[in-house]
This record gives structure tokens, sequence and C-alpha cells, in this order.
């Protein structure tokens, strides 16, 4: 194997091989369930109204996410240009009158700049192998920033001395224009700490649980958001370049995600690149390695609770996360990096009396998912853990039915335990869960699991599914037990573990059998669209063959959307993405809400004539609002 972890290579090679053989096996003999034609539902043609839509994630107190309460905020004072005193009607009125705003976007313009020089390949646009974040996006009169969600971090308390954790005001930058509207994939975040009341949080807390239920704009504007500090931070999360399948096959693509944080002491004031916390800096000498790993082995309790906050001598002040296959790859694993054999450099270490971590290889799993990079690629979507709801008009195509991500989704439920321990009207919460798995949390598809280490002997899977080890990586995944259905991985594989995320590869692939409703003929999309294979792009390989009727749906499966042939010319010819999908192939598709999260790097995407709330587990970069290629934007 490729590096030195805890499982033994031969231990993991034997679990792959038995999980293959399983699913392989049963799925040829005919074991998976295959879904009669009367059980198809397609909501007798009513399935864009209320009787049949799936709510979003509703988590009062936590999470705003409504688009018209967030809408009536934005108007009412909590605007970007509220926040960094400046005008926010489009990017280019805050660039002229915001010098926070205007500080930021020359730090990403600078970025971006470095970026494209140094890769000959990369260039704005569908034509570049290599397709850049489009940086005059940062200053267009066409593109504005939107709030698409505001969060209360309570939880965070313990990075915030003499406050109560942080509220965070999350934007999504967008462009309206009569050829298109859509959003683009990078978010904005302004941080505000949360002031004691009376020397204590309890008051805090209380603010953001009155009325018991969701609260309307005005009640959050003059209660839990009237107590504010002055924002101090901003932190920055775009998709900086992204190759497509056919350049990056082996991953079914390949996706970097530029991560920055600005302090700055409120509105007009000016910005300053900030250290990314617990993200370790890739430059360290041997002496600050040498002194990193003491400062580990000395806050191990805190680093199993979830609270250690690393100092600043040891952090990256700009970094990157990749896209697909999360933390199996070295680029998203600061800490393993740094650390590439953990048993050999954490051994004295005493795990009897942590409760999470109880090996080396959890505490540094621990560590790297605490990290930036490692924790937006940890059951997130597509880099990101907030996307935001999109609005009900808009086109299905490019519509993203849960707007929230499995690891927020899976942590809203412990966030509600420190927000009643505080107010007083729970008991104490536990450790913050791995940025991965809540343990607590029956193990459905997609969800994380144990392969034998004993930090992840709790993340089992549910009735009815098994681990199996897609990625060579040090946990597996979720998945049926049967074998794999609609939409499901139908591929296992490693990943070399390399540092530079663009030289790492993957590699051993194996095609797993797999079925569909009905008996008809399954195939295997897979990650490679190399000659005599079918359509690239699907990491892990997704289940898949012919449906009728887009939009219906039996159990598990969907009959969901494949881009026509010709879809790529079709936008670099400068038409719309709704135009160049109208062509669409009904195929099967694994079904999706917000109680029914999708497997590592794919999100619940639209479809036309399905439930509201209701979508098919697609790659991101199938949906137009999650690429940076392919928009057609007046400057």
């Amino acid at each position: 194997m490729r590096r030195l972890i805890a499982r033994s290579s031969t231990l993991a090679r034997v679990t792959r091989a038995a999980a293959l053989c399983l699913l392989v096996a049963l799925t040829s003999l005919g074991c998976a369930t295959a879904e009669d034609a009367d059980a198809w539902s397609d909501c007798g043609g009513k399935c864009d109204d209320d009787s049949h839509s799936v709510p979003a994630i509703n988590a009062p107190g936590l999470l705003v996410n409504h688009l018209p309460v967030l809408g009536e905020l934005e108007r009412s004072g909590h605007g970007l240009g509220d926040k960094l005193g400046g005008d926010s009607t489009s990017t280019k009125a805050l660039h002229g009158s915001s010098p926070t705003y205007r500080d930021v976007a020359d730090v990403l313009t600078a970025d971006l700049t470095e970026l494209g020089r140094g890769d000959s390949l990369a260039g704005v646009g569908i034509n570049y192998a290599h397709r850049l974040f489009d940086s005059r996006w940062l200053r267009s009169s066409a593109v504005r920033f939107r709030l698409v969600a505001i969060t209360n971090r309570l939880d965070l308390v313990h990075a915030t001395p003499g406050g109560c954790g942080e509220v965070r005001f999350v934007y999504r930058l967008m462009y309206e224009q009569p050829q298109g509207t859509s959003r683009l994939p990078m978010s904005l975040m302004v941080v505000h700490v949360q002031p004691m009341v009376a020397g204590g949080c309890a008051a805090v807390a209380r603010a953001w649980q009155s009325g018991g239920g969701a609260m309307s704009a005005a009640a959050l504007a003059r209660g839990p958001l009237a107590m504010l500090a002055p924002p101090s931070r901003i932190e920055i999360n775009l998709q900086s370049v992204r190759w497509p399948a056919t350049v990056r096959a082996d991953m079914g693509g390949h996706a970097e995600y530029l991560l920055r944080v600005f302090d700055f002491g409120g509105p007009a004031s000016r910005a300053l690149a900030g250290p990314l916390a617990n993200t370790i800096s890739g430059d360290l000498s041997p002496t600050q390695l040498t002194e990193l790993r003491r400062w580990i082995i000395e806050n191990v309790a805190a680093i199993d609770a979830g609270t250690a906050i690393m100092p600043d001598r040891f952090l990256a002040r700009r970094d990157v996360s990749v896209s697909p296959r999360g933390l199996a790859r070295a680029g998203n694993r600061p800490a393993l990096t740094a650390f590439p054999n953990p048993e050999q450099e954490f051994a004295g270490v005493d795990f009897s009396r942590t409760k999470l971590i109880k090996s080396a290889a959890g505490l540094v799993r621990r560590l790297d998912t605490m990290s930036c990079q490692g924790c937006h690629q940890a059951r997130g979507l597509a880099g990101f853990h907030v996307l935001g709801q999109d609005d009900p008009g808009l086109a299905r195509a490019n519509a993203i039915e849960v707007g929230t991500s499995p690891h927020l989704n899976e942590e809203l439920a412990w966030r509600r335990q420190v927000l009643q321990a505080t107010a007083g009207t729970g008991g104490p919460a536990g450790p913050r869960p791995f940025a991965e798995r809540d343990a607590s949390v029956p193990g459905r598809y997609g969800a994380h699991c144990g392969l034998g280490d004993p930090s992840f002997e709790a993340w089992t899977c549910a009735d009815g599914f098994t681990c199996a080890d897609l990625n060579g990586d040090e946990v597996g995944v979720c998945v049926v037990e049967t074998g794999a259905g609609a939409g499901d991985a139908c591929e296992a594989s490693d990943v070399t573990f390399d540092p530079n995320p663009r030289a790492d590869r993957v590699v051993e692939m194996e095609v797993l059998a797999c079925s569909v409703p009905g008996g008809g003929r399954a195939k295997c999309s897979r990650s490679s669209n190399s000659p005599g294979t079918l359509l690239g792009g699907f990491p892990n390989g997704a289940c898949t063959g012919s449906c009728r009727t887009m939009g219906a749906t039996a159990g598990d499966a969907i009959c969901g959307a494949e881009p026509p042939s010709g879809f790529n010319a079709c936008l670099a010819a400068g038409k719309s993405f709704d135009v160049c999908m109208a062509n669409a192939v009904p195929q099967f598709r694994r079904r999706c809400d917000a109680a029914t999260p999708c497997g590592d790097d794919y999100v619940c995407a639209g479809v036309a004539g399905a439930p509201r709330g209701v979508g098919a587990c697609m790659p991101p970069y199938f949906i137009f609002q999650a690429r940076v290629d392919g928009h057609r934007v007046d400057s």
C-alpha cells in the first residue's frame, strides 16, 4: 500500500477483496432487489405542488436557510455591503466603495493570476483544459453576492475568549442577466463574535431558542442578531480551477478550491490575510515539525474533544482543497503529509482516556478533519458545506435540492445539544464528532465506516448496508449489502499518496456488477471516459440504465438526467445551460433528499418532474452552478 497507517496493508486488501467478492457475487446471482414497474411513482402529474415535496433541512436556532427570511434580512441591514461598508448591488460597486472588499478581491485576483501563470494549460473558459475562475467576476456589474444562510456557531465558544461562539453569514456569488442567471462556485462568509450577556452565554443561547421554532426575519433582527459584535473575519472558498474528466480521466475530473481568511476591524476597515484555523502549513522546517509534534502530544485531550486551537506559527495562510475522493488524497491531509508514519511518530501517546481517538491513525485523521481543506472535503458538497437553497423557479437542470452538506446536516443534532446545554434546557453535549461521521447516527448509504482501526470502530453501517473500501483509505463507505443498485458506486480503487494533488493517481481499479429496477440492462458509468467506456466524470462509478419517465421514483431509485451528446460543445458555442440540457437522456440515478444524502463527490441535483426537495445523486460538475466553466457573464 502507498502509506503507513494504523491498519495493515494485508488486512486492508483482504477487507476490500472480501467486500468486492460479496458485492459482485450477490449482484451476479440476482440478489439485488428489482423494483416492479408498477411501483414507480410520478406524482400523478402534480410533482410541483407541496403535497409531494420533501422539506429542506430545518434547524431552528442553528441554521437560517429559508430564502424569504434571508432576503428580508439582506434588505434590512445584513447585506454584504452593510457588513463591509459599501454598495453591494454588484461586485463592481462593492469593489469601488468598500476598502475591505477591495483588499479581499485584490488578494484573490493575485492568487488566481499566480495560478494561471504557473499552468500553461490554464485559462478562463470551456476551451481550456484547466478552466480557471474568472477574476473579473469579483468586480463585475452583472455579478453580486447573495445571502444564502446564517449559522449560529455557539459550539465554537472555546475559540472566542470572552464570547459565546460566532454567527456566520454565508454569501454566494451569482449573476443575473437576460441571457441567463446562475450562482457561481464561490462563497464569502462574514463572521461575528457573539458577546457574553451578564458574564455568560445562557441568555445568548435562549435568544436563539425564542419562540421554539423557526424565527421570522424581524424576530431574528431584534433578537440574536441584535446582540452581535461588529464583523471581524471574512472566510473565502472558491473553485479556482476545474479539469474535466477528459483531462483527468482517472479521477473522473479534478477541481481545486482556494481557501483564504481575512481579519478586519469592522465595516470599511482594511482586510489583512490571516491564518487558516488548525491548518498545518506545508512549509514547516524540521525544527517546527518537531515542535508541532510536541504540541500535538500535549494537547491530545483537546484534539479529542474538538476544542484544540493550533498556534498560528504552525498554520498556513493560503491553502487548497481538492476533489474528488476526499481524504484518500494527500492534498486534503496536511497532518498525514506532515507526519506520514503516525504509529511511529505518536507511538508513546496514551489513548486510554480519550473518548473518540483510540489510535495514532485516528489522532492524525482527527487533525486532518479539523483543518480547512480536510473539513471541506469530509462529506461536503463539491468542496462546500453550504451552497444554499435554490429559488423555486430555477430550472431543475441547474438546481441543487439539498443546499447543505451531509456533514453539516448530521452535525446539527450535536450542535443542538450544545445549544440546549448552554441555555440550561438540556444535558451536556459530548465531544464534537469527527467531521466525517457522528457515530450516533445510523450509517446508511454513503456514510463513512470503520475498517478495523479502533478509532473508527463505532462507525458501523445500519441494517441492509455493509462497509466497503472504495478508495484504499483507512475508512470505508457504507454500501447496499445486496449489491450496487441505481446510482450506487460501481468502482473500487486505490489512490497514490502524493502531496501534489495534480500528480496523484487512481490505481488498482476494479469494476463491480450492479443492477437497476425492473431487471433491465445495468451498466457502470465510469470515472474515466477513455475509449470504449460510457460517459465519464462519475467518481467511484455510478450504476445506471435506461428509464422512461424523468422524475419518477421507486425506493432508492429515480429516473434522472444524463447530459446529451454534444453537451460541452453546446456550452462552448455560447448557448445557455438549459438549452444544452434540453435533450437530456433519462437514466437511473440514486434518489436523494434532505434526509437521504448522496455518497461522497455527489450532490442532490434537481430533476424535471420530481417533487420539490427530491433529486438525483449526480457529480457536482454536471450542475452549472457548481463549475467555473461555461458561464457567459458580461464584465
